[in-house]
């Protein structure tokens, strides 16, 4: 395949359950995005889950895990997508971006919330 500068790709996908065991080990830095589309701290785990709620509810299907780039350090977990991310091939090997749909998302954090 024969990725022209531009071309967007969709993002590969992530295991909701993987993501979720991985944000909340304590060595990873994560932040997300809020419902203005600001940058916030990871919240606690059922905090997170309402505000997945809130996503869905507004229609968002798809959320995405953004690495480290030039402008921030952590890794940015958007959760206010309507379809799957899509970034330019560079982008997406540069930050190991990936996808993950936001009803598994929030199914993984409910039973993360409840083990």
């Amino acid at each position: 395949m024969d990725n022209k500068i531009g071309q967007l790709l969709p993002a590969p996908e992530i295991p909701a359950a993987e993501l979720v065991a991985w944000i909340y080990h304590p060595q990873t830095a994560v932040k997300i995005t809020g419902p203005q589309h600001q940058i916030l701290q990871l919240p606690e785990p059922w905090q997170l889950l309402a505000l997945l709620e809130m996503a869905i509810l507004q229609h968002n299907c798809w959320a995405l895990l953004d690495g480290p780039r030039a402008q921030r350090t952590d890794w940015l977990l958007d959760i206010w997508w309507e379809e799957q991310p899509e970034m330019p091939s560079r982008l997406l090997e540069k930050t190991q971006a990936r996808s993950v749909n936001l009803a598994a998302l929030s199914d993984a954090i409910a039973e993360y919330i409840q083990s």
